[in-house]
């Protein structure tokens, strides 16, 4: 990776153990007070706020998707369509007018 990519992938994982601190955090904290079946809202309510705020706080966007998608919100931004149709395990990254899209 050059420099300037190396600094984006460095941003991508600083956001990504982000979004997974915060939303870990909060799912949590809600099924310890109210239970398994609150998670379903914190999912489906609470983690595209997150995810908005996570993004702005690191410049970038971020999301979630699934191999099993519950969520139509959640689909998978077009460049990355055929990674998650192969279940691609391991961190794969691309580039997209040149930046890093990881």
């Amino acid at each position: 990776m050059i420099q300037e990519q190396t600094v984006q992938h460095e941003k991508a994982l600083a956001a990504r153990d982000a979004m997974l601190t915060s939303l870990k955090g909060r799912l949590r904290e809600v099924i310890g007070s109210e239970g398994p079946a609150a998670a379903i809202s914190v999912c489906s309510k609470e983690a595209p706020q997150i995810a908005e705020k996570i993004s702005q706080e690191h410049g970038l966007r971020i999301g979630r998707t699934s191999f099993r998608l519950r969520n139509t919100d959640n689909a998978p931004p077009a460049w990355a369509m055929q990674l998650v149709a192969d279940r691609v395990a391991e961190p794969t990254y691309l580039t997209q007018e040149g930046k890093l899209a990881a």
